[in-house]
């Protein structure tokens, strides 16, 4: 709890415009790449019901986590030894567009890049979802970085419902696959630098309003 109450952020809202500078979780897009808790600017901005566009740059240095530029794995931070912690320079864009009321797309570009030593990576992701009625959906994503090689990532999801935080009882399913390449990730933390292949399920509930 004292970890969580010292990443605070403060956020900004007007109609389609959300700003949040501070200590805060970056998920973009549908969140084939998880960037975990960083600090920055993050914009927001929706145009109408169909276009949504993110710009996220800031930092990220947590200990022990793992980054992977051109195929070579690099230590972000020096852990608690004390000596001076390596962090990583994020930037990222991406937008989502929804077509009709069943078809939508996604596309994004992260980039990174090490602040001792200037090294960078880039990392590119497209998705489309569709929505066979009103609780069922099926999620299919793509995405790739410039390393050499074991570079691609995939998922296909199939979504039940979905969570909406103000109706206490609101419930979603997520059940489905994603492989991914141990240089797939700009976060390879995530992957812990081998690449996996797995099936997994994720449920989320409303217990009380906005909880």
């Amino acid at each position: 709890f004292l970890t969580r109450w010292a990443e605070t952020s403060l956020t900004y809202k007007n109609k389609g415009t959300s700003v949040i500078f501070g200590r805060d979780s970056y998920t973009p897009g549908y969140g084939m790449i998880v960037s975990g808790e960083m600090t920055g600017l993050q914009v927001s901005q929706s145009i109408g019901d169909k276009l949504n566009m993110k710009y996220y740059r800031g930092y990220d240095k947590y200990k022990g986590s793992m980054v992977t530029f051109g195929g070579e794995k690099y230590l972000m931070s020096s852990d608690t030894s004390g000596k001076e912690e390596q962090r990583i320079n994020i930037q990222a864009f991406d937008a989502t567009y929804k077509f009709d009321k069943k078809w939508e797309a996604k596309a994004a570009r992260y980039g990174a890049e090490l602040d001792q030593t200037g090294q960078e990576a880039t990392y590119w992701e497209v998705g489309a979802k569709y929505k066979a009625n009103k609780d069922w959906s099926i999620l299919v994503e793509q995405g790739r970085s410039d390393a050499n090689a074991y570079n691609m990532a995939n998922a296909i999801m199939f979504l039940y419902r979905g969570i909406d935080p103000s109706k206490v009882g609101s419930y979603g399913i997520r059940v489905g696959h994603y492989r991914v390449e141990k240089f797939a990730m700009l976060d390879t933390d995530y992957t812990k630098g081998t690449g996996h292949s797995v099936w997994g399920t994720r449920i989320d509930f409303v217990p009380a309003k906005n909880t």
